[in-house]
C-alpha cells in the first residue's frame, strides 16, 4: 500500500474515532475489551500475566508510562500502553477491535505511544509481538529486531 493511500486511511478513519488518556471511569470496560479481543487473536486468559488489566493506572499511568484508549461513539474500539521501567518505554497490549482494523487506528497508537516515549525522556522503547502488523510498524519507524522466540519477535529503539 503506497504511503499516500495510508495517509488518506488514517485521514478518514480519525473523523470517527478518537484516542484519550484512559480515564478511571472505563476500567471495567476495557478489560472486557482487552480480554475479549486476546481471545480474538488466540490468546489464553494466564492470572499471572493478564492481571494488568485489572489496574491499567496501577501499571501504566501511576509509575509514569501512558494508557490510550480508542472510542467510536463511546464505545471502545482500542487501546494501547507504554509500562515504564526506569527509561525504557514497553508497548504493551495493543488492541483492536477486529471490526476496525485496517482503518490506522493501530498506526495512529502505535505513532502516540512512539511520540510519548520521545516527549518523556525515554531513552529506548522495547516490545514483543507475535503480530505480523506491528512487525512491519516496528521496521518502518526504524526498530532493531532483538531476537525471536518461537513466534515471538523482540524489538527495540534506542531514542
Amino acid at each position: 500500500m503506497s504511503s499516500e493511500k495510508m495517509e488518506n486511511i488514517i485521514k478518514e478513519a480519525k473523523e470517527f474515532f478518537t484516542i484519550d488518556f484512559f480515564d478511571k471511569k472505563d476500567q471495567k470496560e476495557i478489560k472486557q475489551f482487552g480480554l475479549r479481543v486476546s481471545k480474538e487473536i488466540g490468546q489464553t486468559y494466564d492470572s499471572n500475566l493478564d492481571s494488568d488489566w485489572d489496574k491499567i493506572y496501577e501499571t501504566y499511568i501511576s509509575p509514569g508510562g501512558a494508557f490510550y484508549v480508542v472510542k467510536i461513539d463511546e464505545h471502545i474500539v482500542g487501546c494501547a500502553g507504554i509500562k515504564k521501567i526506569d527509561q525504557v518505554a514497553e508497548f504493551k497490549r495493543d488492541r483492536v477491535a477486529k471490526e476496525y482494523r485496517g482503518k490506522g487506528i493501530g498506526r495512529t497508537l502505535f505513532e502516540k505511544r512512539l511520540e510519548f516515549a520521545k516527549n518523556n525522556g525515554f531513552k529506548k522503547v522495547i516490545l514483543d509481538t507475535v503480530n505480523p502488523i506491528i512487525q512491519h510498524l516496528c521496521e518502518e519507524f526504524g526498530f532493531k529486531k532483538v531476537t525471536q522466540k518461537g513466534n515471538v519477535v523482540f524489538y527495540e529503539k534506542t531514542l
